[in-house]
């Protein structure tokens, strides 16, 4: 039985994707998980350990380890392959598969750090085609096709015959991240062309922000002329409730704004139409610009500025070919098994 180890930066964006990938490894063969907590002691130990490495192209020895991160007292028994996801774990992750000399896996580029430390590496970028050390795929995900039924289903127990037989739009909304600023202006323009769609389309809104949308934005979207054609407005600083699955399972198009990779992939994970909104001070991280680049490439998804989303025709939602996630996941997997012991 193979034995997965799992390295928790405290970022459920970031381990969420690792937690994919040795859930789609488990349905291809037997294996336990382990999960490790990691956090870097000082952040400015991140910049250290890249200057490090830049003047010694070697790792520091394991007794620097604890000094740098917070550990449990024991670590956990040798596994056959590790799994890690951002930035500040691709040291630990490289560090822990030295020690234990086993393969590890590392999902996105590892900037700062040899790819040469990792076995494998999950990017969306074919520029590294035909490098068996990089598996060109989607950033995994847990959003599935079943997941999402199985969360519209729940969601609509209760609701009104009328509320089910609605044709409903999503929107993911965001907020001020890395390069991307908001200004009331494009908020303005958001709101404005909610009903306009609404009434063109003859759909209706579902809607829920994120920790990161400010309340300018809040306010505009509570506002009576946008929630006429509003069926659900969840303000996430207020209101709790577990309905961000459901929402996506539940609309036809899905609208998300381009500041968050995690909410991209997310939609494109879904197999929908899906729109990415962004405003006019924008400037995306590379990682996140070829995340982007890789989607649209593919024709997963539309690019469009806030201010031009009120002018969206059919044309722009035409259905995205997109393979589900359990599929590109399952591809992720198939091609680990090259790094692993053999089965038994």
């Amino acid at each position: 039985m193979l034995h997965l180890l799992i390295l928790k930066d405290g970022k459920p964006g970031h381990y969420k994707k690792s937690e994919a990938v040795a859930q789609a490894m488990t349905a291809q063969r037997p294996a336990t998980i382990s999960r490790l907590d990691v956090r870097m002691r000082f952040a400015a130990y991140h910049d250290a350990l890249r200057f490090y490495l830049k003047q010694h192209r070697t790792l520091p020895g394991l007794n620097w380890l604890r000094m740098v991160y917070r550990l449990p007292a024991e670590l956990p028994h040798r596994p056959d392959l590790i799994i890690s996801s951002g930035g500040k774990t691709a040291f630990i992750n490289a560090w822990l598969a030295q020690h234990y000399r086993c393969a590890n896996v590392f999902i996105g580029f590892s900037r700062g750090i040899s790819d040469a430390y990792f076995s494998r590496l999950i990017v969306h970028n074919s520029e590294h085609a035909g490098d068996p050390r990089f598996i060109d795929a989607p950033i995994p995900t847990e959003i599935t096709p079943a997941i999402l039924n199985q969360a519209e289903t729940d969601y609509l127990t209760g609701k009104p015959a009328g509320f089910t037989g609605t044709s409903h739009w999503t929107l993911l909304v965001g907020g001020r991240s890395g390069g991307y600023r908001y200004s009331r202006r494009d908020w303005t323009a958001l709101a404005e062309s909610l009903p306009i769609l609404a009434a063109r389309f003859n759909i209706r809104w579902l809607i829920t922000t994120s920790r990161r949308t400010d309340r300018t934005c809040e306010q505009l979207l509570s506002c009576p002329e946008v929630k006429a054609c509003v069926d659900e407005l969840q303000i996430v600083r207020t209101d709790p409730r577990r309905i961000y699955n459901a929402l996506l399972g539940r609309g036809r198009v899905i609208f998300c704004t381009e500041d968050s990779g995690t909410m991209l992939t997310e939609a494109a994970a879904t197999g929908k139409p899906v729109i990415a909104l962004r405003p006019k001070r924008a400037r995306a991280t590379l990682a996140l610009d070829q995340l982007l680049d890789y989607y649209v490439s593919r024709s997963q998804m539309q690019r469009v500025p806030i201010e031009d989303m009120i002018r969206l025709d059919a044309g722009t939602l035409t259905a995205c070919a997109v393979p589900s996630a359990n599929e590109s996941l399952a591809q992720i997997a198939e091609q680990l098994q090259d790094v692993l012991p053999a089965a038994a």
